[in-house]
């Protein structure tokens, strides 16, 4: 099956947002093919769950004191802080979808190439598995503060954090390659209704979380980030799926559609703000 590997470089949230839709809705009219997009952010931003509450949980005064866009993603979840790491989508038609229904199935085999490029990178990382409690929320309104089935996870600490969902006849799952983590900036941009549960979940947050830098004691270069997860994918997705990549940049109609979805969506308080 012919898929394409794209890489977007650096790009604002609403952007990187945008380009994931468009993408999705191209794959869906069956313009381009099943896509493996790599991807990074400036400014840093952070995004939030399709149902997070916005008021309730951003500190928007202090996102823009620290130059932090904010955008909401298509995907649940919770917040996440977009700064030192590497970001992929892997975005395909549900029409002949090779996936199975399950949700946690279909995260199972693609988070596989997740698996295969820490592997390549010989970093000492495995899935999660299923559990009574897996989906369990943590203590705050960040995203590395839980674990879920088939996450990614270094000694028993998040390390890539993923979702998912399936919109306008299309899935996208996407998700954040930890190369760094900043827990205090992170938290500076999250807010409580107690303020002492907030400054909890902050003592605890790097017990669950972690970084390929609080591994190694350094982080990565990118390039040797993208080639090891490039190579990890193609292996997985090669395997599982029989996928066979080419490499192919966005077409002018994403392009095109990236810029108006970015301008008209993504960058609106109608958007970002809706719940």
């Amino acid at each position: 099956m012919k898929w394409r590997y794209v890489d977007t470089g650096t790009s604002t949230g609403a952007w990187n947002m945008a380009a994931d839709e468009a993408i999705m809705r191209h794959c869906a009219a069956g313009l381009v093919p099943p896509t493996l997009r790599f991807y990074r952010w400036s400014p840093a931003t952070l995004t939030l769950g399709y149902f997070q509450r916005a008021e309730r949980d951003v500190d928007f005064d202090a996102c823009r004191r620290q130059g932090i866009d904010v955008v909401r993603r298509l995907t649940g979840g919770r917040a996440v802080l977009h700064d030192h790491e590497l970001t992929y989508s892997i975005i395909m038609a549900k029409a002949n979808c090779p996936l199975p229904e399950s949700v946690t199935e279909s995260y199972r085999i693609l988070s596989r190439g997740l698996a295969e490029g820490f592997r390549i990178l010989n970093l000492p990382v495995a899935m999660t598995r299923p559990a009574p409690r897996a989906g369990k929320l943590g203590s705050s309104g960040a995203c590395f503060d839980a674990l879920s089935a088939w996450e990614l996870a270094a000694d028993g600490k998040k390390i890539v954090g993923s979702a998912q969902a399936r919109r306008y006849d299309a899935l996208v799952q996407h998700g954040s390659i930890l190369n760094d983590l900043e827990a205090d900036k992170l938290f500076s941009t999250m807010k409580d209704a107690d303020p002492l549960r907030l400054a909890r979940a902050k003592e605890t947050f790097l017990d669950k979380a972690t970084s390929i830098r609080h591994l190694l004691g350094h982080p990565l270069e990118m390039a040797d980030l993208i080639s090891a997860f490039k190579e990890g994918f193609f292996l997985a997705l090669g395997r599982d799926l029989n996928a066979e990549f080419e490499e192919s940049p966005l077409t002018p109609g994403e392009l095109e559609m990236t810029e108006r979805l970015a301008a008209e969506k993504y960058q609106s308080d109608e958007w970002n703000m809706i719940r």
